[in-house]
């Protein structure tokens, strides 16, 4: 082996570590070889060297890496503050923030209060939209309207709070609230068992105040097309869509081809439309984004935890209502084609009826 001067080595790198392999191996057959020792020091020097430039130049990288990943997250937080500032919702000191929730630095509330759970993950879930570029509710707008399909006299009649939605919405003077459904579920055998607290809805429109400002809440028995039949949409104002329309515990699995028209029209009529998730066990959160992409949803908030969730007394790991999925338009699934498509999913193990 030829050995060259140290000038040799400050050639980038130059398998340095190949070539002090090679000393240590003559060195272990003739280790008095002084011209070997010489350069096995010279040689162990550059390295040392090279290894704590690398180490600077990595630090740099690192540090300038670090700065603009810094950058881009303030840039995004900033971003989505200006989203939230445009949305009319204006959240109380006693709520969650929101922001730091979904930076996982905030745990959800402890869902004891279902009445409030449910109206707060109600705006939080339009505040969602928001983020994703659907304003639905903005700071300019003075009267809102927020359709609930296939509530329950037992559920979100009962819990849902007028007066902590106006709370939260200071600049809507005046939010009207249509409560469409009330059938009744269906039971193992698929038959249809009515709802026991149907008979108690109430008439006409209920009025509720809040410094001035007022909630109107109106129920209707029936199917969406029973309530657009009842002129739900006024005739002398046909483009008079709501605002948002919810659809809170809906089990698409068992009711797919009850909900098929509802959401059909929803698509068709580019209304913004947020699912609230089912109770636990819940397989909405694994397949009630397929579903609605099956119906032809266009997803604008892929599923998401609530960081309002209802929660069983006594065991907050039990929850309800504790997920969105937000829609917004698509390509409508036709009536013909809800066979082929419920089979499909069949095929796929999902389960649909």
């Amino acid at each position: 082996m030829g050995f060259g001067s140290p000038a040799h080595f400050e050639q980038p790198r130059l398998r340095l570590d190949a070539c002090l392999a090679t000393l240590e191996d003559l060195l272990q057959v003739e280790s008095g070889h002084a011209a070997a020792k010489q350069m096995q020091q010279e040689a162990e020097r550059e390295w040392q060297k090279q290894c704590r430039d690398q180490k600077k130049n990595f630090r740099k990288m690192f540090d300038k890496l670090s700065g603009e990943d810094k950058e881009a997250e303030e840039r995004e937080r900033q971003e989505r503050q200006a989203l939230r500032s445009k949305c009319a919702i204006r959240w109380t000191a006693d709520d969650v923030d929101s922001g730091a929730f979904s930076a996982g630095d905030a745990p959800p509330c402890d869902g004891k209060d279902w009445g409030l759970s449910l109206s707060r993950t109600v705006l939080w879930s339009l505040e969602q939209m928001a983020l994703e570029g659907q304003n639905v509710i903005p700071t300019d707008l003075s009267r809102a309207t927020m359709w609930f399909l296939g509530v329950s006299s037992t559920c979100e009649l009962r819990w849902l709070r007028p007066v902590e939605l106006l709370k939260r919405l200071p600049t809507v003077h005046c939010l009207e609230l249509e409560l469409i459904g009330f059938l009744g579920e269906i039971d193992p055998d698929n038959s249809r068992v009515p709802d026991p607290k149907a008979d108690q809805l109430p008439e006409g429109i209920l009025e509720t105040e809040h410094e001035g400002r007022q909630a109107l809440l109106r129920a209707t028995k029936g199917s969406l097309d029973d309530a657009l039949k009842q002129e739900l949409i006024p005739a002398d104002t046909p483009e008079a869509l709501p605002q948002v329309c919810f659809i809170a515990h809906p089990q698409l699995h068992r009711y797919y081809t009850e909900f098929h028209p509802a959401i059909c029209w929803l698509i068709k009529n580019n209304v913004p439309t947020i699912i609230i998730g089912a109770s636990e066990p819940d397989p909405s959160w694994k397949q009630d984004e397929v579903l609605l992409k099956k119906l032809g949803a266009e997803i604008l908030v892929s599923r998401r935890e609530s960081p309002y969730p209802m929660c069983l007394p006594g065991n907050s790991t039990v929850r309800k209502c504790s997920h969105i999925i937000g829609f917004k338009g698509g390509k409508a699934l036709e009536r013909d084609k809800l066979m082929t498509a419920k089979v499909e999913l069949l095929a796929d193990d999902y389960v649909v009826r």
